[in-house]
């Protein structure tokens, strides 16, 4: 399932993509990256789609239950904690492709299998 078959088992595979692009950071922005978010906490593949975001260094939109901004602030953490000697946060692969067994993300845009 954490291969490129996630996305068949996503809660916003019927959704249109404008769902999770919301328009700025106003008050429509909010609105619309709330009604993203809302689908995203029933969705039982939110976690894949959060990885491949990081992964894939997606900039924009609503990924996994989290925002633009909470993915900039997810991936500054991350690179904090190399940065710092400390290992990776729980959960999200590294480069290295031993880290990503049984090819974790295969079949996603971006991620060598």
């Amino acid at each position: 399932m954490l291969e490129g078959a996630w996305r068949d088992q996503a809660a916003c595979a019927g959704a249109g993509p404008a769902v999770f692009f919301p328009v700025g950071q106003g008050a429509l922005g909010q609105r619309q990256a709330a009604h993203a978010k809302a689908i995203c906490a029933t969705c039982p593949v939110a976690e894949p789609c959060r990885l491949f975001a990081l992964i894939t260094g997606q900039e924009y939109g609503v990924w996994g239950g989290l925002d633009e901004t909470e993915l900039r602030a997810l991936r500054a953490k991350r690179r904090r904690g190399r940065h710092q000697g400390s290992a990776p946060l729980t959960g999200l692969p590294t480069a290295d492709p031993a880290a990503n067994p049984k090819g974790l993300l295969r079949g996603c845009q971006g991620v060598a299998s």
